[in-house]
C-alpha cells in the first residue's frame, strides 16, 4: 500500500473574551482566600471583566457585520458597538435593564482611567494631634488616588455584583444573537465560561 500525500483543512476561532473571563474568575478567587491586600485582585478582576466586554463585543459584532467590520465597526468604541449590536436585534440599549447600562459604563471609565493614568497631586491641610491620637485616624489621613478610594468602598462584594451582570448581559446578547442568527451563536449555556476555541477539519475525499 502507498501513502499518499493529503491536505487536511482546519479552520477555527480562538475566543479572547473567555481567556480574559478566566483572569477575571481567577482574580476573584485570590481576592476571597486572600482579603489582605485584595484591592490588588479586585482592580484586575474589574480591569479583565472590561477586556472580557471589550472582547465579546467585538466578537459578536464582527459576526453579525462582517462586510463592514474591518473598514468602519472595527475602531468603533464599545459603547457605540453595543448599540449597533441591539439596533441590529431590533431592541432598543436605553430601555434596556439600568443597572447593567451602568456597569457596563463603569467599567468603561475604569479601564480608561487605569490605561491613560495621569499624575494626581493634591494639598491638604489637618490638625496634627488628630494624627498623633491613634493609629486609626492616621490610616485615615493616607493619602490615596481617588480610583483606590472608589475600589475600596466598591469592596469584594461590589466587584462581585458587576462581574456577574458583565456574565448575564453578555448570555442575554447570546440567546438574542440564538434567536436571530443561529448559526452565529455559541452553544454554550454560559458564553464567556465555553472552551477558548473551536476547530473544524475538512479531510478530502481518498480513492479507494
Amino acid at each position: 500500500m502507498t501513502d499518499t500525500k493529503t491536505t487536511v483543512t482546519r479552520r477555527g476561532e480562538v475566543y479572547t473574551f473567555r481567556l480574559h473571563w478566566q483572569v477575571t474568575q481567577r482574580q476573584l478567587k485570590s481576592a476571597r482566600e486572600n482579603p489582605s491586600g485584595s484591592i490588588n485582585d479586585l482592580m484586575a478582576a474589574l480591569t479583565f471583566s472590561a477586556f472580557t466586554l471589550e472582547a465579546y463585543t467585538n466578537f459578536v459584532s464582527s459576526r453579525i457585520f462582517p462586510d463592514t467590520w474591518n473598514q468602519k465597526r472595527e475602531r468603533q468604541s464599545s459603547s457605540k458597538k453595543i448599540k449597533d449590536i441591539f439596533e441590529k436585534f431590533e431592541l432598543a440599549y436605553d430601555a434596556h435593564d439600568e443597572s447593567t447600562r451602568n456597569t457596563i459604563q463603569y467599567l468603561t471609565e475604569l479601564r480608561n482611567e487605569l490605561a491613560h493614568g495621569k499624575p494626581y497631586t493634591k494639598i491638604e491641610e489637618f490638625d496634627s494631634i488628630s494624627v498623633r491620637s491613634s493609629r486609626a485616624n492616621f490610616n485615615k489621613l493616607q493619602f490615596k488616588i481617588p480610583l483606590y478610594e472608589k475600589l475600596i468602598e466598591l469592596g469584594l462584594e461590589g466587584t462581585l455584583s458587576i462581574t456577574e451582570k458583565v456574565r448575564l448581559f453578555a448570555n442575554f446578547v447570546n440567546s438574542q444573537l440564538a434567536k436571530r442568527e443561529p448559526g452565529l451563536a455559541l452553544p454554550d449555556e454560559d458564553v464567556l465560561s465555553g472552551p477558548l476555541s473551536r476547530a473544524e477539519y475538512e479531510w478530502p475525499e481518498l480513492c479507494s
